[in-house]
């Protein structure tokens, strides 16, 4: 995980979540791999401080930074809308086609996204 995610309020509960000593840190960039993958850490804050999208090969593992036709909230603590929308940004500045795989809710395309997805071309009007 991210450390800036590190004893984040759990949406809904009445504690935070505190990693066990062994956890992994990542960060921007860095790269790991599970069997035959291999993932890139993208850090996409704005649903939370440590939100991060994991990218292997043409598919973004998107967490609850984006969603299809939708983002993340940014109303729990620790949210912040400016840093979601220059996630989104990013996301979508992304050169090629990828599948859109969310932490839930339905996988989608970031070429589908690019088009129908507000908050996405709001973040284009505020950031190019």
């Amino acid at each position: 995980m991210n450390k800036l995610d590190a004893g984040a309020v759990i949406e809904n509960a009445p504690f935070k979540f505190n990693p066990p000593a062994d956890t992994v840190w990542y960060k921007e960039g860095d790269r790991f791999s599970v069997g035959s993958l291999t993932f890139e850490v993208l850090e996409t804050p704005g649903h939370t401080p440590g939100g991060v999208t994991l990218r292997c090969g043409e598919a973004l593992f998107t967490g609850d930074t984006l969603f299809r036709d939708s983002c993340g909230r940014t109303d729990l603590e620790g949210g912040d809308m400016n840093a979601l929308m220059h996630s989104l940004k990013r996301l979508s500045d992304l050169p090629g086609e990828f599948e859109v795989y969310p932490g839930h809710m339905d996988s989608t395309t970031m070429s589908r996204e690019r088009m129908y997805n507000y908050y996405i071309r709001y973040a284009h009007e505020l950031y190019s």
